[in-house]
């Protein structure tokens, strides 16, 4: 199994951690991502009986809800400028934490979750590939990047991505 549940009582609601393989960086070591009994009930049905594969599910279907509410918008879903408003978006964020604005850093919060899809969306079209293998291509590679000492590989790198578009190393 990918996951480990461990069970315990939190405010009467059970919560259920889920220690993930591929840690986000800068972390070292498991992360712990906790769930509802709900949720993971969700995340398995989503995946299969898998609850990790149905929460990566989930989080690519954020990204897709985002990228549909970017099609109604003069701007649309792939935007060259995606990256420079990131950017723009991020500087605008740490202005509002310092200012101590927490209405303000939330709004800014949406917009570099926004820009941060759209950049998805951009980066997949430019290089002919769905979200999904992009998503894919991205796991492939960080999944290797991971390993202790955070090896760098590109040969290795560069046959995982194509393993994972096309099956083939």
């Amino acid at each position: 199994r990918d996951c480990q549940p461990a069970h315990t009582q939190h405010k009467e609601t059970q919560i259920i951690t889920i220690q993930t393989r591929n840690p986000n960086p800068p972390r070292t070591g498991p992360t712990t991502v906790y769930l509802s009994a709900g949720e993971v009930e969700l995340a398995r049905a989503l995946g299969g009986g898998n609850a990790s594969a149905g929460v990566r599910l989930a989080l690519a279907t954020q990204v897709e809800s985002l990228l549909n509410l970017a099609a109604k918008l003069p701007s649309g879903v792939i935007d060259p400028q995606a990256p420079a408003k990131l950017l723009a978006e991020m500087r605008e964020l740490t202005e509002a934490i310092e200012a101590e604005d927490r209405d303000g850093a939330l709004t800014e919060v949406a917009d570099a979750v926004y820009y941060a899809a759209k950049c998805i969306a951009l980066a997949a079209d430019m290089a002919g590939i769905s979200i999904v293998k992009a998503f894919a291509v991205a796991r492939a590679k960080y999944s290797l990047r991971a390993a202790p000492g955070n090896p760098k590989d590109d040969a290795a790198e560069r046959a995982a991505c194509r393993a994972a578009i096309w099956g083939e190393a």
